[in-house]
């Protein structure tokens, strides 16, 4: 009786580690550009509650927002 050939296990090893490798090409690749941000025109008063400056960001047809610096003022950011 022969012995089954352990030769066979390492290729099947680095054939599924390479199928799995691969398959990780086909998914949506996103592309990190430059974002700008600008200070909200709308935002009145101090900027405390992070969620409030995305939405009004969002309304001025910026792609989110956020509360930044010392003086807590809302920042609107977009894709330059």
């Amino acid at each position: 009786m022969k012995k089954p050939c352990s030769v066979n296990v390492p290729i099947a090893v680095i054939f599924i580690f390479m199928m799995l490798l691969s398959t990780n090409e086909v998914g949506i690749k996103v592309v990190e550009g430059k974002l700008c941000h600008y200070r909200s025109q709308k935002w009145t008063g101090p900027c405390v509650l992070g969620h409030d400056c995305h939405k009004s960001c969002l309304g001025q047809g910026f792609a989110g927002g956020q509360c930044h610096g010392l003086r807590h003022l809302c920042y609107c950011y977009k894709n330059c």
